[in-house]
């Protein structure tokens, strides 16, 4: 039985991951238009992968008491074009890597909605994000 180096294990591992998120990205974005944050006017209420850069997060509490996330891409708010939304229930899933996607280039698949008069994405499962 060969020995294997614990380096090289995990840098199989590392690709492994890198190829299944690839292939994931592939997935979800067939027959789905994929745009940047300066295309969401054009694409209300239609299903989307949006690329973008991810430069903010913000934790919030509910009156409820339910935890959630904003994040901002390619520009902070007030400025943002979009904001991206994360319930409780997929940000238990995605913690705490959320917090290691900040500066990260990624794709988003969601429907772009209007919440008080701006774009908005809610990201309903965690596999529907992906870094590029």
């Amino acid at each position: 039985m060969a020995k294997y180096k614990p380096k090289k294990i995990i840098i199989v591992c590392w690709v492994g991951i890198c190829l299944t998120l690839l292939t994931s990205i592939k997935a979800f974005a067939q027959d789905i238009d994929t745009i940047t944050t300066k295309q969401v006017n054009q694409y209300l209420n239609k299903e989307v992968v949006l690329k973008g850069t991810i430069v903010h997060i913000k934790a919030h509490q509910t009156e409820q008491g339910d935890n959630m996330v904003f994040i901002d891409l390619d520009d902070k708010y007030p400025h943002n074009l979009i904001s991206i939304t994360i319930y409780e229930n997929v940000l238990n899933q995605l913690k705490p890597a959320i917090y290691g996607f900040l500066n990260k280039t990624v794709a988003i698949k969601g429907i772009i909605k209007s919440y008080r008069k701006a774009p908005s994405l809610k990201l309903k499962k965690p596999e529907h994000l992906s870094v590029l």
